[in-house]
């Protein structure tokens, strides 16, 4: 969604926390820190136990990342941001928060390296693609290609009433064959349900 959508939307149900949400997700995508982080206030204010806007509002807090040269390892993933269709509810910025969980699990429980998340946000800019929210496997293959990955790691949550549900593919990058898929799916209230289903998910696919 444009931000003047997002706007209006807020503007129509001030009240609603999900709509900060997704303005601090879209300015933070865009690089408006100072924009986003006033909306993830606004946004705890009216729901201060909201798992994403605690993820945003640490995100947001933590120095910029310095640009690397560093080549991308022969047999590295790169996990791309979750998407978010299909749901009763839009939330743009939990499928950035499930793809960083991802990251610290691949990076703590397998010795498969993988693709900083710095290095990936600097691809989707060049791509203008750092507001795209979902992304399909030939846009995946090509831009697992580019940052020189092996494989690629694509998924989307979709938030109905009461419940997530998880989807995930893995992707060998030469020849866009899925290697591994797997679902799950979690009470929405329940953070700790969630974090594991996500972190059970490299394991499920023999990562």
């Amino acid at each position: 969604m444009a931000i003047h959508e997002l706007l209006e939307a807020n503007r129509l149900e001030p009240d609603s926390s999900i709509h900060a949400t997704n303005l601090a997700s879209a300015y933070s995508s865009l690089d408006k820190r100072d924009d986003a982080l006033s909306f993830v206030f606004a946004g705890m204010g009216k729901a201060p136990d909201d798992p994403l806007l605690k993820y945003m509002l640490d995100d947001l807090s933590k120095p910029a990342a310095k640009a690397t040269s560093k080549p991308t390892d022969r047999n590295a993933v790169v996990v791309l941001p979750f998407g978010s269709a299909g749901g009763a509810v839009q939330r743009v910025g939990l499928g950035m928060m499930i793809a960083d969980m991802l990251i610290t699990e691949i990076s703590n429980s397998t010795s498969t390296p993988v693709v900083e998340r710095s290095r990936l946000g600097d691809l989707l800019k060049e791509q203008d693609l750092q507001q795209t929210s979902r992304f399909d496997s030939d846009t995946a293959v090509k831009l697992g290609g580019l940052i020189g990955a092996e494989h690629i790691l694509i998924g989307n949550i979709s938030e109905f009433s009461g419940s997530f549900e998880l989807t995930a593919q893995l992707i060998e990058v030469s020849s866009s064959r899925v290697l591994g898929a797997h679902t799950a799916r979690v009470d929405s209230g329940d953070v700790d349900a969630l974090i594991n289903a996500t972190n059970q998910i490299p394991s499920a696919l023999e990562m």
